[in-house]
């Protein structure tokens, strides 16, 4: 997906610059709050498509402030609608660049012909997308590192800033949030894995004590023994007590007892222990459909080159044994650690 979208933001720009530069200054300043976003979990990447534009017919009289539109923006008002008018569906490829503050905040701002982006508001979450004078603004449903969700048929608000504050904002129309593909349609192990996560958890968020190790192996096999010493490097002798099993053909508990799952043990494996732990922990879950999201997720790991394992030794949040997955990166040499049944 491209990351320049098909819309009017550049020529706007340069159909009101001059009087109007001002108007393109830094983002505003996210307000401290009981409802900050969660910081270390903002999404690392957006991928957001809208439908065409509905542009409203009337021009508008005010700034959405309350603030009269003087004679001199009417023109630009109007000359910037009429080519909104135009626009096909926007999209976005948008990619964090910093959190700080309760806020996250993608792209680099202001850089001319490129969007730019922040996340506010943890129980409502919303995004606001600055692109040369658009800002489209839309209400999400909920995030984690691995992606924003939105709600089916969720309305963006299109808005133009011809003033010379960042509230200078004039409402011109709408457009609906259209499909954003999965994450396990990309090529990311890591945004695949933080997806699963996700899904694991009852209320769609990952509730179990996942864990990462970097710099461990491009060889499985290796990987696995490395991510043990990382892991447990805070009491040698846990490591020293090891066993290491390859290529298994089922997902070991309570064994201190570590290594390889081929493909078809560590889906049955997930699946079975996923199936258990949200059938207890959520009943009025669709839990057909959440199987099936999670299985396309082990088969998007596969299908990318990652490997499986497990670490028999791992315990829940209750303190019970738990299955504990390990997704393998050979290419970025990491190991992520997916608690199958969190605590119930």
């Amino acid at each position: 997906m491209s990351n320049r979208p098909r819309m009017l933001g550049s020529v706007l720009a340069l159909a009101v610059t001059g009087a109007f530069a001002s108007g393109c200054a830094e983002p505003e300043s996210a307000q401290e709050s009981a409802d900050e976003l969660q910081t270390a979990n903002c999404p690392t990447k957006i991928l957001l498509t809208l439908d065409k534009p509905n542009v409203f017919s009337q021009f508008p009289s005010r700034f959405d402030n309350g603030k009269a539109i003087g004679a001199p923006l009417q023109a630009a008002l109007e000359s910037g609608m009429q080519l909104a008018r135009k626009v096909s569906a926007p999209k976005f490829d948008l990619k964090l660049a910093q959190a700080k503050s309760g806020t996250c905040y993608y792209g680099t701002a202001p850089t001319p012909g490129a969007p730019h982006a922040e996340l506010r508001g943890s129980s409502k979450p919303t995004l606001d997308v600055t692109y040369g004078l658009v800002n489209y603004v839309v209400p999400a449903a909920s995030y984690s590192k691995a992606s924003l969700k939105f709600d089916a048929g969720a309305t963006a608000t299109i808005t133009l800033r011809l003033g010379v504050a960042n509230d200078d904002r004039i409402k011109i129309g709408t457009a609906t949030v259209a499909s954003v593909p999965r994450p396990a349609a990309t090529s990311d192990i890591e945004e695949i894995v933080y997806d699963l996560e996700d899904l694991l958890g009852a209320q769609g968020e990952g509730e179990g004590r996942n864990d990462v190790q970097r710099g461990t192996s491009a060889v499985p096999s290796t990987a696995v023994r490395n991510y043990i010493t990382k892991k447990y490097s805070y009491n040698p002798s846990i490591v020293a007590s090891y066993a290491y099993h390859d290529d298994t053909q089922e997902l070991i508990t309570e064994q201190q007892v570590a290594g390889t799952l081929n493909r078809d043990a560590a889906m049955t494996s997930t699946l079975d222990n996923v199936s258990r732990w949200l059938s207890a922990k959520a009943p009025g879950l669709d839990l057909t459909k959440r199987l099936g999201l999670i299985k396309e997720d082990v088969d998007g790991l596969a299908k990318n080159g990652a490997a499986f394992g497990f670490d028999g030794f791992e315990q829940n949040a209750c303190g019970k044994p738990t299955a504990f997955l390990l997704v393998i990166d050979p290419t970025k040499k990491a190991v992520y650690g997916i608690d199958l049944a969190p605590c119930d």
